[in-house]
């Protein structure tokens, strides 16, 4: 029997509006989306907003500050473990601080490179 691969897309910062509109662009492009963020009730009611046609297991969301060590690895693992990797990343961060944007972008590179497919 031949099933099709499960793909998974991930947004950083979905419970903005930038990517909240990432995240309905990609419900219908991948198998699943996984929305990043640090407020838990958006992030809960982004999934109910984009899912809201779709069926139930396409959309799913994680809390997570990706600028903390702990997080990364607990986020990377989860994406390596429970979806099998992701395969396309849309980054809707938008830090202006210098060494913020430093961080962050490590962190992004870290994620690149043992959690994308």
């Amino acid at each position: 029997m031949i099933t099709e691969k499960q793909t998974l897309a991930v947004v950083l910062n979905a419970n903005s509006t930038k990517g909240m509109e990432a995240a309905k662009d990609l419900i219908n492009q991948y198998s699943r989306v996984l929305l990043v963020g640090d407020k838990r009730e958006e992030l809960d009611q982004c999934v109910t907003e984009i899912s809201g046609t779709e069926a139930s297991n396409k959309a799913y969301y994680v809390e997570a500050d990706l600028t903390k060590n702990y997080d990364l690895e607990e986020f990377i693992s989860l994406v390596k473990h429970k979806f099998g990797g992701a395969d396309h990343l849309v980054n809707c961060m938008e830090i202006e601080d210098q060494t913020g944007k430093t961080t962050y972008n490590l962190a992004i590179e870290r994620f690149e490179k043992y959690a994308m497919n």
